[in-house]
Protein backbone atom coordinates (compact mmCIF):
# COMPACT_ATOMS: atom_id res chain seq x y z
CA UNK A 1 0.00 0.00 0.00
CA UNK A 2 1.64 3.04 -1.12
CA UNK A 3 0.65 6.69 -1.12
CA UNK A 4 2.98 9.55 -3.08
CA UNK A 5 1.35 13.52 -2.76
CA UNK A 6 1.42 15.92 -5.52
CA UNK A 7 4.12 18.66 -5.53
CA UNK A 8 2.99 21.43 -3.41
CA UNK A 9 5.96 24.45 -4.05
CA UNK A 10 8.56 22.04 -4.22
CA UNK A 11 7.63 19.70 -1.58
CA UNK A 12 6.58 15.82 -2.18
CA UNK A 13 6.14 13.18 0.65
CA UNK A 14 5.19 9.70 0.73
CA UNK A 15 4.47 6.57 2.82
CA UNK A 16 4.44 2.65 2.01
CA UNK A 17 3.28 -0.19 4.04
CA UNK A 18 3.91 -3.77 3.01
CA UNK A 19 1.90 -6.53 4.78
CA UNK A 20 2.96 -9.86 5.89
CA UNK A 21 2.35 -12.52 3.95
CA UNK A 22 3.12 -15.33 6.76
CA UNK A 23 -0.54 -16.85 8.51
CA UNK A 24 -0.09 -15.95 12.27
CA UNK A 25 3.21 -14.00 11.36
CA UNK A 26 1.76 -10.92 11.42
CA UNK A 27 5.05 -8.52 11.66
CA UNK A 28 7.11 -11.24 9.58
CA UNK A 29 7.86 -9.72 6.25
CA UNK A 30 6.23 -6.64 7.20
CA UNK A 31 7.62 -3.39 6.09
CA UNK A 32 6.83 0.39 5.93
CA UNK A 33 8.55 3.60 5.31
CA UNK A 34 7.97 7.49 4.70
CA UNK A 35 10.25 10.06 2.92
CA UNK A 36 10.17 13.41 1.51
CA UNK A 37 12.31 16.00 -0.77
CA UNK A 38 11.96 19.38 -1.15
CA UNK A 39 13.55 21.22 -4.52
CA UNK A 40 14.38 24.78 -5.05
CA UNK A 41 16.31 26.34 -8.13
CA UNK A 42 19.17 23.82 -8.50
CA UNK A 43 19.00 22.65 -5.12
CA UNK A 44 17.01 19.33 -4.02
CA UNK A 45 17.02 17.77 -0.49
CA UNK A 46 15.61 14.47 0.38
CA UNK A 47 15.12 12.20 3.82
CA UNK A 48 13.73 9.06 4.01
CA UNK A 49 13.59 5.90 7.08
CA UNK A 50 12.91 2.44 6.39
CA UNK A 51 12.13 -0.48 8.56
CA UNK A 52 11.33 -4.29 8.00
CA UNK A 53 10.43 -6.68 10.49
CA UNK A 54 11.96 -10.26 10.17
CA UNK A 55 12.62 -9.92 5.99
CA UNK A 56 13.54 -13.19 4.82
CA UNK A 57 11.71 -15.53 6.36
CA UNK A 58 10.68 -19.07 5.21
CA UNK A 59 8.50 -18.71 2.27
CA UNK A 60 4.77 -19.96 2.13
CA UNK A 61 4.86 -23.44 0.23
CA UNK A 62 5.04 -23.35 -3.06
CA UNK A 63 7.10 -19.67 -3.16
CA UNK A 64 10.75 -19.80 -4.12
CA UNK A 65 13.32 -18.67 -1.79
CA UNK A 66 15.98 -16.39 -3.24
CA UNK A 67 19.74 -16.84 -2.61
CA UNK A 68 21.34 -13.50 -3.43
CA UNK A 69 19.94 -11.82 -0.07
CA UNK A 70 22.91 -9.57 1.23
CA UNK A 71 22.18 -10.64 5.35
CA UNK A 72 19.44 -12.54 7.39
CA UNK A 73 18.39 -10.41 10.34
CA UNK A 74 15.23 -10.05 12.45
CA UNK A 75 14.60 -6.20 11.99
CA UNK A 76 16.43 -3.41 9.44
CA UNK A 77 15.95 0.24 10.00
CA UNK A 78 17.71 2.29 7.42
CA UNK A 79 17.59 6.25 7.20
CA UNK A 80 19.32 8.92 5.21
CA UNK A 81 19.11 12.19 3.40
CA UNK A 82 20.92 13.23 0.51
CA UNK A 83 21.22 16.59 -1.35
CA UNK A 84 21.65 17.40 -5.19
CA UNK A 85 23.09 20.24 -6.98
CA UNK A 86 22.80 21.20 -11.14
CA UNK A 87 24.50 23.29 -12.85
CA UNK A 88 23.63 23.41 -16.46
CA UNK A 89 24.69 20.20 -18.30
CA UNK A 90 25.92 18.53 -14.74
CA UNK A 91 25.30 17.60 -11.17
CA UNK A 92 26.72 16.69 -8.04
CA UNK A 93 25.32 14.72 -4.86
CA UNK A 94 25.71 13.59 -1.47
CA UNK A 95 23.66 11.37 0.36
CA UNK A 96 24.33 9.71 3.93
CA UNK A 97 22.44 6.82 4.99
CA UNK A 98 22.70 4.57 8.15
CA UNK A 99 21.62 0.79 7.84
CA UNK A 100 20.99 -0.79 11.69
CA UNK A 101 20.65 -4.75 11.52
CA UNK A 102 19.19 -6.57 14.70
CA UNK A 103 19.22 -10.03 15.30
CA UNK A 104 21.99 -10.41 12.91
CA UNK A 105 22.44 -14.22 11.66
CA UNK A 106 24.70 -14.27 9.17
CA UNK A 107 25.95 -11.42 5.92
CA UNK A 108 27.56 -11.86 2.82
CA UNK A 109 31.26 -12.39 2.69
CA UNK A 110 31.45 -13.16 6.00
CA UNK A 111 32.84 -16.96 5.11
CA UNK A 112 33.54 -18.27 8.76
CA UNK A 113 32.35 -15.50 10.54
CA UNK A 114 30.88 -16.81 13.31
CA UNK A 115 28.69 -14.12 14.92
CA UNK A 116 27.64 -14.08 18.17
CA UNK A 117 24.92 -16.67 19.18
CA UNK A 118 22.96 -14.23 21.03
CA UNK A 119 22.03 -12.80 17.05
CA UNK A 120 23.13 -9.16 18.25
CA UNK A 121 23.26 -6.56 15.38
CA UNK A 122 25.10 -4.24 13.36
CA UNK A 123 25.47 -0.92 12.15
CA UNK A 124 27.05 0.92 9.01
CA UNK A 125 27.18 4.44 7.87
CA UNK A 126 27.53 5.28 4.58
CA UNK A 127 28.61 8.25 2.43
CA UNK A 128 28.56 8.84 -0.84
CA UNK A 129 29.73 11.76 -3.19
CA UNK A 130 28.04 11.09 -6.74
CA UNK A 131 28.10 13.25 -10.11
CA UNK A 132 27.10 12.90 -13.89
CA UNK A 133 27.43 14.80 -16.80
CA UNK A 134 25.27 15.25 -19.92
CA UNK A 135 27.72 15.07 -23.26
CA UNK A 136 25.33 15.24 -25.09
CA UNK A 137 21.59 14.87 -24.78
CA UNK A 138 22.21 10.92 -25.55
CA UNK A 139 25.25 10.59 -23.92
CA UNK A 140 25.74 10.89 -20.34
CA UNK A 141 28.87 9.87 -17.94
CA UNK A 142 27.83 9.23 -13.91
CA UNK A 143 30.15 8.23 -11.18
CA UNK A 144 29.89 7.32 -7.29
CA UNK A 145 32.41 6.90 -4.75
CA UNK A 146 31.16 5.54 -1.61
CA UNK A 147 32.60 5.26 2.16
CA UNK A 148 31.04 2.89 4.51
CA UNK A 149 32.04 2.53 8.23
CA UNK A 150 30.65 -0.93 9.16
CA UNK A 151 30.40 -2.00 13.69
CA UNK A 152 29.82 -5.53 13.95
CA UNK A 153 30.38 -8.89 16.23
CA UNK A 154 32.09 -11.97 16.01
CA UNK A 155 33.27 -15.08 17.75
CA UNK A 156 36.60 -12.77 18.45
CA UNK A 157 35.29 -9.68 19.68
CA UNK A 158 33.76 -6.18 18.18
CA UNK A 159 35.28 -5.01 15.09
CA UNK A 160 35.10 -2.11 12.63
CA UNK A 161 35.19 -2.78 8.82
CA UNK A 162 35.23 -0.01 6.76
CA UNK A 163 34.40 -0.04 2.46
CA UNK A 164 35.64 2.23 0.34
CA UNK A 165 33.91 2.11 -3.62
CA UNK A 166 34.35 3.68 -6.61
CA UNK A 167 32.06 3.47 -10.09
CA UNK A 168 32.08 4.58 -13.25
CA UNK A 169 29.81 4.54 -15.99
CA UNK A 170 29.22 5.56 -19.57
CA UNK A 171 25.10 5.51 -20.49
CA UNK A 172 23.82 5.87 -24.69
CA UNK A 173 19.89 6.20 -24.74
CA UNK A 174 18.75 4.67 -28.15
CA UNK A 175 15.21 6.10 -26.95
CA UNK A 176 13.33 7.92 -24.40
CA UNK A 177 12.60 4.24 -22.54
CA UNK A 178 15.55 2.57 -23.28
CA UNK A 179 19.45 2.77 -23.18
CA UNK A 180 22.83 0.63 -23.06
CA UNK A 181 25.54 1.12 -20.27
CA UNK A 182 28.71 0.11 -20.01
CA UNK A 183 29.68 -0.03 -15.87
CA UNK A 184 32.64 -0.46 -13.41
CA UNK A 185 32.59 -0.67 -9.72
CA UNK A 186 36.26 -1.20 -7.86
CA UNK A 187 36.00 -2.29 -4.05
CA UNK A 188 38.54 -1.76 -1.53
CA UNK A 189 38.21 -3.18 2.62
CA UNK A 190 39.92 -2.61 5.33
CA UNK A 191 38.20 -5.83 7.09
CA UNK A 192 39.84 -5.35 11.01
CA UNK A 193 40.26 -8.42 11.51
CA UNK A 194 36.41 -9.32 10.93
CA UNK A 195 36.81 -11.89 8.50
CA UNK A 196 34.83 -10.23 5.54
CA UNK A 197 36.38 -10.31 2.07
CA UNK A 198 35.05 -7.91 -0.38
CA UNK A 199 32.20 -8.05 -1.91
CA UNK A 200 29.98 -6.22 -4.59
CA UNK A 201 26.65 -6.39 -4.52
CA UNK A 202 25.11 -9.29 -6.00
CA UNK A 203 28.58 -11.06 -6.84
CA UNK A 204 30.10 -13.45 -5.78
CA UNK A 205 32.60 -12.99 -2.52
CA UNK A 206 36.07 -12.34 -3.38
CA UNK A 207 39.00 -13.88 -1.49
CA UNK A 208 40.93 -11.12 -1.22
CA UNK A 209 40.05 -7.92 0.24
CA UNK A 210 40.13 -5.76 -3.42
CA UNK A 211 37.02 -6.66 -6.00
CA UNK A 212 36.36 -5.02 -9.38
CA UNK A 213 33.15 -5.85 -11.48
CA UNK A 214 32.34 -5.00 -14.98
CA UNK A 215 28.88 -4.85 -16.75
CA UNK A 216 27.31 -4.53 -19.68
CA UNK A 217 23.80 -3.99 -20.12
CA UNK A 218 20.90 -3.27 -21.90
CA UNK A 219 17.75 -1.42 -20.05
CA UNK A 220 13.80 -0.63 -21.56
CA UNK A 221 11.81 1.32 -19.40
CA UNK A 222 8.33 -0.29 -19.58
Amino acid sequence: MKFTSVPYAGLKFGALYGFSNEAGGFDDNRLYSAGASYETGPFTIAAGYLQADNPGVNNTDGAITLTDRTFIASLQRTYGAGLNYALGAGRVGFVWTRTQLGGLATINGANSLGLKQNRQGAGFNNFEFNASYLVTPSVALNGAYTYTKGVMSNATGEHEPAWQDVSVQADYSLSKRTDVYVQATYQHLSSDASGLTADVSGQSPSTKNEQVVTAVGLRHRF
